[in-house]
């Protein structure tokens, strides 16, 4: 189908430039230079609104292209040179497949535009991470089934440890806010390795599912990641700087969560984690 596609529009788009190219040259033998420059913008102005519309709007504007030269040409008083090819009626005939053939360029155009929007939304659906490379919410609960499957079946441990950076400031700039967490989550990566998994959740807070981490193991690491986040740096946009210290705009704050031997899911584990982070019930 996009094979098929991108014949057509090339097809229709060399189709177009060879109408172009005669009617500019009709154009330029037939008439004055002053009226050719005219009639030039009247052709460049028919092509752009059979591009922006489709076949019938470029039709209409071929109509009403071809009306007026037809009056200027009537009531200007100037007498055209004309030959048995170069004639008025093939420059109107020109005029006149301009329009369509540009209206049908545009169409297609716009016809695989969509496709390619709607392809990309289907992707985007489909992926199982986000784009800035963390594992989708909604797929956490999933992975940390299979995780909490495997630690109870081989007795081993797991934890979920929720990471947020508060702002000192009482209103915080949203550019800041955004690279103080990407920030942070960069550092979350340094810190792990698989099948350690990062995630987020719709209030930006940022989710690591610790395989074999003890709840003790845990702890320490949301102590080494809040002594790195004091003096790491963020990059917030339309700063030309080397970055600003992460640790004058927030502090990280943490919540931990763990397997306790009673009955649990990949998605009460992750609530337990969000929970204890919005209590402070683990305040590194």
């Amino acid at each position: 189908m996009q094979i098929n596609n991108a014949l057509w529009i090339k097809m229709w788009a060399l189709g177009l430039a060879l109408v172009i190219v005669v009617a500019a040259l009709l154009v330029v033998s037939i008439n004055p230079f002053e009226v050719a420059l005219i009639y030039l913008a009247l052709l460049a102005i028919m092509t752009g609104i059979g591009l922006m519309t489709n076949v019938w709007g470029g039709a209409a504007a071929a109509v009403v292209g071809v009306f007026a030269i037809v009056l200027f040409n009537q009531y200007s008083g100037i007498y055209p040179r004309e030959n048995l090819v170069i004639n008025i009626a093939a420059e109107l005939i020109a005029f006149l497949l301009v329009g369509p053939l540009a209206g049908r360029l545009g169409g297609l155009l716009e016809q695989v535009h969509r496709q390619a929007r709607h392809w990309r939304a289907r992707s985007l659906e489909r992926t199982v991470h986000q784009p800035d490379g963390t594992l989708k919410f909604e797929w956490a609960g999933a992975r940390l089934d299979e995780e909490i499957l495997r630690a109870v079946g081989f007795r081993r441990p797991l934890s979920v440890l929720a990471l947020q950076i508060d702002p000192l400031a009482a209103e915080p700039d949203a550019a800041a806010q955004t690279a103080a967490q990407d920030a942070v989550l960069r550092l979350a990566r340094s810190a792990t390795e698989p099948p350690s998994v990062i995630t987020r959740n719709k209030a930006g807070h940022i989710l690591l599912l610790l395989p074999e981490h003890t709840p003790a193991q845990t702890e320490q690491l949301a102590r080494n990641l809040t002594r790195l986040a004091r003096k790491t740096r963020y990059f917030p946009a339309g700063n030309a700087s080397l970055g600003l210290p992460l640790g004058e705009w927030g502090r990280v704050r943490s919540g931990i969560a763990a397997l306790n031997g009673r009955p649990e899911t990949g998605s009460s584990l992750l609530q337990r984690a969000e929970t204890a982070l919005l209590k402070g019930d683990s305040h590194v």
